[in-house]
């Protein structure tokens, strides 16, 4: 039985010049997701043709981790632009590719025009293959996508005592006793508000940053 075959067809790239703030390999990574998400409105709107499906490639593996995860759960560059793709876009949209198949790559390598001709026109050979035969994603994300991940601090509270119903008067053998113990416990019972009214104050300024 003959494999199935398909057609592959240059339609059209962007690219952008890295900012002069200095950003992280996958915040990069990250970046050109959104722009190919952006790209990919502009030419469903602008073409003709009725796609049946799309599909997008990252050889990032921490990028594709982050798209198809919550976007609330990152600080806010990360989820500032994934939830715009998230927006634009299905995350199940998003596949793996190799590095070494990524031909997207081939332009930042001072390539000339003859030689973007071949595989970065044509793409790489898997696509002309049916989705089964595509590579399947092999590396593990590095650990800062879960550096992007915002920082959650619990915090525990304790009811304020009732002092009366802490103490038993019968326990003491005399009154003077009774009221110094009651002043010391109340004493801690305040400081332990006021530390836990401080710690709260704290979490709320860490959350907010």
């Amino acid at each position: 039985m003959k494999q199935s075959t398909y057609e592959v067809n240059f339609i059209a790239a962007k690219s952008r010049v890295a900012p002069l703030k200095q950003l992280t390999v996958p915040h990069l990574e990250l970046q050109a997701a959104a722009l190919a998400s952006r790209l990919e409105k502009t030419i469903v709107k602008e073409c003709k043709i009725q796609f049946a499906d799309v599909k997008f490639f990252t050889d990032s593996s921490i990028t594709l981790t982050w798209i198809q995860s919550p976007s609330h759960s990152f600080k806010p560059f990360v989820s500032a632009r994934v939830g715009e793709i998230q927006t634009n876009l299905d995350p199940n949209q998003w596949k793996h590719i190799p590095g070494e198949e990524n031909v997207v790559d081939d332009v930042s390598r001072g390539l000339h025009v003859q030689q973007l001709m071949g595989t970065w026109m044509n793409g790489p050979e898997f696509l002309k293959l049916p989705e089964g035969n595509w590579p399947v994603q092999t590396t593990t994300p590095h650990q800062e996508e879960d550096m992007e991940h915002h920082q959650v601090n619990a915090v525990s509270s304790v009811p304020y005592p009732d002092v009366g119903k802490v103490i038993n008067g019968k326990n003491f053998s005399s009154w003077r006793r009774l009221i110094r113990v009651t002043v010391w416990i109340k004493r801690l019972a305040e400081k332990i508000r006021l530390r836990r009214n401080a710690l709260s104050g704290r979490e709320v300024l860490l959350l907010k940053h």
